[in-house]
């Protein structure tokens, strides 16, 4: 059974992957094949990454960083209005 470190730990290589896939395709405008195969490839190679650092004290210590961050930045800080201009 997966635990909630595991799905957490997915679920921020899935975001990095992402932006990742996002950078190329507005930087480099390719065709959609070229697109899907890139981004099979470097799943491939970010999942390998994960399967070889998920055991390490420095990706937990990444992924709870990550984690921390992101809730304190999603629930405190975007919904309180902090950096919203006044005008």
């Amino acid at each position: 059974m997966i635990g909630i470190e595991e799905l957490l730990s997915l679920s921020i290589v899935g975001a990095i992957l992402s932006l990742i896939i996002q950078f190329v395709k507005t930087k480099i405008s390719a065709e959609p094949n070229d697109v899907k195969a890139f981004t099979i490839v470097l799943s491939l190679l970010i999942g390998s990454f994960y399967y070889l650092l998920s055991d390490t004290e420095f990706f937990v210590a990444v992924v709870g960083i990550l984690t921390t961050s992101s809730t304190v930045w999603a629930l405190l800080i975007k919904g309180s209005g902090i950096f919203e201009s006044k005008d």
